[in-house]
């Protein structure tokens, strides 16, 4: 197997229990296509000739451009025809999808299965429950109505399964509802005239909403979709085949793999009397997959050739030299076919005895396509996905607009929803290909692009910063194949910046990765060798980013290497590159940070108070991004300082640190306005902190005041809910409602202690579950809001 395919799970040995099961197979993983149909078939016949036990999954797998969907849509066609008794055959395909959300997927695949004669009530009352606590009430309502409207044009299946579980919003439909959604409230009221099962659907819904969390009902969405394929095969004494495809997309996020976007798969792929047959690039090793899974080799000589005599290519002799130089990879041999059939049969067999490996095959292609059509190839490779706006922006003075429409008709090129992508493996090779004089226009043109974003008022923060990371996306692709002529800096503060931007979008995983690859690219090829600069600075984000995922995961360990690697990198700066002054107040601030958060103070000002020095006859609108993080961090170490010394006793040395804490966030605040802009997420951050710092100095009217502030500029900027930072302003605003209910207890005011700190519970409850779901339960912040619900609930028990 090769070593660039990913094992998905922890079963990678297979369970001894599973020694005798369906192993019909050869031990080599490596297969045909022939073979693999045939073996599948196998499988799948032997499971529906048992009884219903748990499901079984095949994973098909391979690298990119083998054929796997191809190889799907065969045994899909295969299995329509012949598996038609007691059997539902249905697929989808995650090719071209933005994936979301996991409660997206699992509802499109309850609508898939509902078409096919499967419902899922169960499994919908809880999403609905879930949108109703997770949100609001009205929005699960509307969100409802909706479904049944469009649920008109998906079959009747749907509509009947939707109807049973009406009765909690039909009180509801009528007010405030207008147009197609009353019409649907109509028709749904006409539907629901059981008036058991009305009564059986609301105390459903009623025992959902008030017993459950959000979170609970969110973690038993995958289970309850499998208990109801289970209750549909047990009712029905029928099995269920269900096809998914492109499954590596799960975890597909900004371009990087991320396990654990799969989990539910896993869980409803084990519903009794089912059979799924997964393709990817990843191979799957859970405990109910087949024991021996299918890695896709190259196409044979005969398939490969009945590949392009299925493509039109009629003239033998060309099949030949096309099998031959696509080596049985069916994305290139139907990129041969397209040049063939556009050709000459002379012309034909001249390009393909020009080819001799795959970039070159690219190349001899690209030479052959329309002179339109070339400009606009380049820019959609290096594009992860674009729509036509897009596009034109990237090459409004090189691409023709007639020639971006042509791009979708390239075989290599998929639609998705309101985008277009291009096959990945196809994508890559087309970059490599690209010339100097390309990657420098269009890295100018990205550049371009980066510089109008500050002067877009159409756009909402949060959709800045979306464009802004696919922007940087494409330069940093540029940068990895362009470093010779854009040169080292150029290329390097390209991908840089990119990582930089999936962690300020909150991508914390991603940008670990992106910032330890550059690292690793720059790395001594020796210990007796000099570290670069590059090296160090890819190094010393390396480490911040460590910091970031022990507060993700609660993992402390992470958090001393961090610490070890940047004092690494600090001594290093000091031995080889004394004059690089950013790199070393970088290393200073970052120590600083680090043991500020393991609370010795100490050592933490003993650094930080070195960049200040260094930074004291600057003014706000003078300092750049990085001197006014550094303030702002100084800040943040004087606050928990100052409420350190006010929480031992010390009051008037802790007012103090917390006056200067407030001197450092103004300053801050002001130079990230003015580099950023009002509304940013920079901005929005040290806004945040000087709420907090008001609010330990017990100014809570100025505290209150700058925290609503910050909340609506979360909300204006159109930041999402689940935001760290917007998390953590919400946290605090609770957190004001906490003290003043303690300071009103203490001055002997019950009755406004208890409405100040019921108020208080209900803020921190739903930060708390917010959190639980966009950080995860382990998170450092969610612990704090656990132990504040907990601080709260006390409060109110002992009034």
């Amino acid at each position: 197997m090769g070593t660039d395919v990913l094992v998905l799970g922890d079963d990678q040995s297979y369970a001894a229990s599973m020694a005798n099961d369906y192993t019909l197979k050869p031990s080599s993983e490596m297969s045909g296509r022939a073979s693999s149909r045939a073996h599948i078939q196998e499988v799948a016949a032997e499971v529906l000739s048992k009884e219903n036990g748990i499901g079984k999954v095949f994973s098909i797998y391979g690298t990119g451009g083998l054929g796997k969907t191809f190889l799907m849509e065969e045994l899909y066609s295969d299995f329509t025809h012949k598996f038609t008794h007691n059997t539902v055959v249905t697929r989808h395909s995650f090719e071209g999808e933005e994936i979301t959300s996991e409660e997206k997927i699992l509802k499109e695949l309850s609508d898939l299965l509902a078409c096919n004669g499967v419902p899922s009530p169960t499994f919908r009352m809880n999403y609905y429950a879930w949108k109703a606590k997770a949100s609001n009430f009205a929005l699960a309502k509307a969100e409802f109505c909706a479904d049944f409207e469009q649920a008109k044009n998906k079959g009747v299946e749907i509509s009947t399964m939707l109807s049973g579980l009406a009765a909690p919003f039909i009180d509801q439909f009528t007010r405030g509802l207008g147009g197609s959604i009353l019409n649907a409230a109509i028709e749904i009221g006409a539907y629901a005239v059981d008036s058991i099962k009305n009564a059986k659907a609301c105390n459903e819904w009623k025992s959902l909403t008030e017993e459950k969390t959000s979170s609970d009902l969110k973690t038993s969405l995958a289970g309850s979709l499998k208990s109801d394929i289970e209750a549909w095969t047990g009712r029905n004494e029928r099995k269920l085949i269900f096809f998914l495809d492109t499954f590596e997309k799960l975890g597909w996020v900004a371009g990087e793999w991320r396990v654990g976007r799969y989990d539910w798969a896993k869980t409803i792929s084990e519903a009794k009397g089912s059979l799924w047959i997964v393709a990817g690039r990843c191979r799957l090793a859970w405990r109910n997959v087949v024991r021996f899974p299918v890695q896709l080799e190259p196409m044979s000589l005969t398939e490969a050739d009945e590949l392009l005599v299925k493509c039109g290519v009629s003239d033998s002799e060309l099949r030949s030299l096309a099998v031959e130089k696509a080596g049985g990879i069916p994305v290139y041999l139907i990129m041969l076919a397209d040049m063939i059939n556009r050709s000459s049969v002379t012309e034909a067999r001249r390009n393909l005895l020009c080819i001799v490996d795959y970039d070159n095959l690219v190349e001899v292609y690209l030479r052959g396509l329309d002179a339109s059509l070339k400009p606009a190839i380049y820019p959609a490779a290096f594009i992860e996905y674009w729509d036509y706006e897009f596009m034109m922006a990237v090459g409004d003075s090189f691409v023709d607009p007639n020639a971006i429409a042509q791009l979708e008709n390239l075989s290599f090129v998929w639609k998705r929803q309101d985008s277009f992508e291009m096959h990945e493996v196809v994508a890559d090779l087309i970059r490599r290909s690209a010339k100097g004089p390309v990657v420098l226009k269009l890295f100018k043109a990205c550049g371009d692009l980066l510089g109008q974003l500050g002067s877009d008022d159409k756009r909402t923060a949060y959709a800045k910063d979306t464009y802004r990371l696919h922007v940087l996306k494409a330069r940093q692709l540029l940068a990895v194949e362009g470093v010779d002529v854009l040169g080292s800096e150029a290329a390097f503060n390209a991908r840089m910046q990119y990582a930089e931007a999936a962690w300020h979008n909150g991508q914390v995983e991603q940008a670990y990765d992106l910032y330890k690859e550059i690292q690793c690219s720059y790395a001594p090829t020796s210990p007796a060798d000099e570290p670069t600069i590059y090296f160090l600075r890819a190094k010393l984000k390396t480490a911040a980013l460590k910091t970031q995922l022990w507060l993700t995961r609660g993992e402390r360990t992470w958090h001393e290497q961090a610490i070890a690697d940047t004092v690494e990198v600090l001594n290093d700066v000091r031995k080889h590159y004394p004059n690089e002054r950013l790199i070393y107040l970088s290393a200073l601030n970052d120590l600083g940070i680090s043991w500020k958060r393991f609370k010795d103070f100490d050592k933490a000002f003993y650094y930080q108070n070195q960049v200040v020095r260094a930074l004291k006859d600057k003014k706000a609108r003078e300092l750049d991004a990085d001197e006014a993080r550094f303030i702002n961090n100084y800040g943040a170490t004087c606050q928990q300082y100052g409420a350190k010394l006010k929480q031992e006793g010390n009051a008037s040395e802790g007012q103090e640190y917390l006056k200067r804490a407030l001197k450092y966030y103004d300053k801050a605040y002001k130079a990230r306005k003015a580099l950023f802009g009002t509304n940013s997420l920079q901005a929005l951050i040290v806004l945040t902190n000087k709420g907090v710092a008001n609010m330990l100095m017990g100014k809570y009217p100025e505290a209150e005041n700058m925290l609503e502030k910050a909340y609506r500029g979360f909300k204006s900027g159109g930041f999402p809910t689940g935001d760290s930072s917007y998390l953590r302003a919400r946290f605090q605003l609770a957190n004001v409602s906490s003290n003043k209910a303690r300071e009103l207890k203490d001055a002997g005011l019950i009755d406004e202690a208890r409405i100040e700190g019921r108020k208080a519970l209900e803020l921190h409850k739903k930060v708390y579950y917010d959190k639980k779901e966009c950080l995860t339960e382990w998170a450092v912040d969610t612990g704090k809001s656990r132990d504040a619900v907990k601080a709260a609930e006390k409060f109110l028990a002992e009034l």
